[in-house]
């Protein structure tokens, strides 16, 4: 499958990317995920975890904290109608913020 691959540019993800790479993975660096920005209308989260390009095998509560923890605040910003932003800016925590004023 991997082989047969050809790249075809299409309309930008309008649903959050979170990207999950392992810090000494020897195929993906910082630069070879950077291009994911030109596929999302918005920023995709990044996180880097501890070990390599399966590093979930090894470890898998790096990862499943981390989806965990989107679960739990898509389910908190998706419960209501009100504006919120996602913050997926630290590793392995997420946290919904409203406008001032905006009750939880």
């Amino acid at each position: 499958m991997v082989a047969r691959y050809e790249y075809r540019e299409d309309t930008p993800l309008t649903v959050p990317v979170t990207l999950v790479n392992g810090v000494d993975d020897p195929q993906v660096k910082k630069a070879a995920v950077e291009p994911w920005a030109r596929e999302c209308v918005g920023e995709p989260a990044q996180h880097w975890v501890d070990g390599g390009h399966f590093s979930f095998e090894g470890d898998p509560g790096a990862v499943t904290g981390l989806l965990g923890s989107l679960v739990r605040v898509w389910r908190v910003a998706t419960a209501s109608t009100r504006p919120a932003t996602l913050n997926l800016s630290e590793p392995g925590h997420a946290t919904v913020t409203r406008p001032r004023g905006e009750p939880p």
